[in-house]
Order: C-alpha cells, then sequence, then structure tokens
C-alpha cells in the first residue's frame, strides 16, 4: 500500500511525499524480507534522485537494487524493474549497464508475449542507440517500437517512439521526416499530457524549422520549450529541497517513535518488575508460612512428647 502511494505521488509530480512513502514501504519489505519489493522501491528512489540531478545517489539505490536482484532471480517483477533501471543508467552515460538489463527484460517480454514492454524495450534501446549516434541500429529498434505500437495503438509508446524517431531523422538532416515526426510526439505528448514528451518535441520543431529557415516557427517553439523548461527547473529546484525536507521529517518521525516505544518499553518493564518484586515477596511469604508451619508442627510435637513423659 505504502509503495503504491509513493507510485502515485511520483506520477502527480509529488517527489518528496513519493520518497516518505518509498522510504516507510522499504523499511517493511526489509523487515519482512520481501525482496521483490524492496528491489522495486529501491529503484523507485533512484528514480526520484535521478529526476532531480543527483545521479550519484540515484546510482547507491540502483545499485543496492542490482545486488537484491542476484538473489532473487526468478521474480516476475524483475523484467520491469530492469527496465527503469536501465533508463537511470542510460540517463547517467552508463550504456553498457542499461543495455544488459533491457535484453534481459526483452527475453522475459518476448517469452510473455507482453507487446507493450516489449514495444517500450525496443524504443528504450532505439534512444540508447541514438544517443551513441549509431544511426542504423537505433532505426531497427525504434522501428520495431513502432511495429508493436501498431499492433496495441499504443499511444504512449507512439508518444516516445516518434519523438526518437524526429530526434533520428535530424541527427540525418532529414528536414521533412524531422517535422513530420516532431508533430506527431507533440501532438500524443500533449493528448497524454506528457510533460517530457512535450518539451522535447518543442526542442526538435525549433531545430527543425531553424534548418528550414522559418525563423518565426523556430523562435515560437524554442519559446515554448525554454518555458517548460525554467518550469521543469524551478519544479526540480523545489522538489530537491521537498526531497531532503521530507527525509529529515522522515528521519525526525522515526526517532520521535523509537522515543515513544521506549518510554512506552520502559513503563512496561517497571509493570514487569513490580510484578516480579510482588511474586519474590509472595513466594518469600509461602516459605516463610510454609516454614512456621512445618516448626510448628515440630514444637507441637516434642511438647506433646514432654508432657506424656510428665503424665
Amino acid at each position: 500500500a505504502l509503495n503504491n502511494m509513493g507510485l502515485d505521488y511520483t506520477i502527480q509530480g509529488e517527489d518528496a511525499l513519493a520518497l516518505t512513502q518509498f522510504l516507510e514501504a522499504l523499511e517493511v519489505a526489509d523487515k519482512i524480507g520481501d525482496i521483490g519489493m524492496s528491489i522495486n522501491i529501491n529503484v523507485s528512489i533512484g528514480t526520484l534522485y535521478g529526476k532531480n540531478g543527483d545521479y550519484q545517489t540515484a546510482a547507491t539505490f540502483l545499485d543496492i537494487a542490482r545486488d537484491l536482484s542476484l538473489e532473487s532471480e526468478d521474480n516476475k517483477a524483475l523484467p520491469y524493474t530492469f527496465l527503469n533501471m536501465a533508463s537511470q543508467y542510460a540517463d547517467m552515460g552508463n550504456y553498457e549497464r542499461a543495455n544488459e538489463l533491457i535484453d534481459k527484460s526483452i527475453v522475459f517480454f518476448e517469452k510473455k508475449n507482453i507487446k507493450d514492454w516489449l514495444s517500450h524495450s525496443y524504443e528504450q534501446k532505439g534512444s540508447i542507440a541514438l544517443r551513441q549516434k549509431q544511426y542504423k541500429r537505433a532505426l531497427k529498434y525504434l522501428l520495431k517500437a513502432e511495429e508493436l505500437c501498431d499492433e496495441l495503438n499504443f499511444t504512449y509508446g507512439y508518444a516516445l517512439v516518434y519523438l526518437a524517431l524526429s530526434k533520428w531523422y535530424l541527427g540525418l538532416d532529414n528536414i521533412d521526416k524531422a517535422e513530420y515526426y516532431g508533430l506527431k510526439s507533440l501532438e500524443f505528448g500533449e493528448d497524454l499530457n506528457v510533460e517530457n514528451v512535450i518539451k522535447e518535441s518543442n526542442s526538435i520543431l525549433a531545430q527543425t524549422y531553424h534548418r528550414k529557415g522559418d525563423n518565426t516557427l523556430a523562435y515560437n517553439y524554442q519559446t515554448a520549450y525554454l518555458e517548460l523548461y525554467k518550469i521543469g527547473a524551478d519544479e526540480k529546484f523545489k522538489k530537491g529541497l521537498g526531497i531532503l525536507r521530507s527525509k529529515m521529517e522522515f528521519e525526525n518521525q522515526k526517532k520521535q517513535l523509537i522515543v515513544e516505544k521506549n518510554k512506552e518499553i520502559t513503563k512496561q518493564k517497571k509493570y514487569i518488575y513490580f510484578t516480579i518484586g510482588a511474586l519474590v515477596l509472595l513466594l518469600i511469604f509461602l516459605v516463610s508460612v510454609y516454614r512456621t508451619n512445618k516448626l510448628q508442627k515440630k514444637y507441637t510435637q516434642e511438647l506433646q512428647e514432654k508432657q506424656e513423659i510428665l503424665l
């Protein structure tokens, strides 16, 4: 439940609230030994830090997830987790590690015929190849992803694939195709309200129209991009502070809970000590009564014997 709340907050862009939920969920998962959930939560936390530009902290949580995954190779959630991890490694420039994880996911998704996630896997591989300027390799995977989107009418997939294809054609200086796919990705991005797709599409279109010599449109798209970039940067800064603050608040809440628990334990100990003390006193009293009764019987018997002698 805590993990799902964290995921909901992440979708809404409430990173600070999401982190608080993930941290609490992680404690529960670790306590009960749920390795699969611990892996997912560590990846989610790493993703949050990655979004806020703290790649070093993101890598720390991803490494924890990776180490845990080695203990749970049969976990069905791992292919999805690997794909999310790959995205973070790609953002950090570790393309080799990212591709390794995507390949593991692809094997699972192909075997289970999970086409939407398979499309996303191919799109990620294509985008990574594009970053490395491996255009032939990039196109192969992007076309595979698009083909799966066609089978499913996968609108979110289209948004990502068309954005990547617009970058691909712009990289090869095919301006008309870059414009076509840039407009398509912007359309899908706006329909689905995917902020990153909208922002990147505006940037691609600004570059495209600049190369076409249409500086008015280039200026309009660049202005839209810069406005979104500024909003994103401001929000990222605020969220970064929020994440730090929420972590501190979470730690303070933990300390307060520990203090309260210790008080309760101390109180319970007092009751226990009182009970033990009362039991000890009762035991002493019973032993004393037993010994007194025993002595009384002894003295009574001796007195009777003396009386008989006197008689």
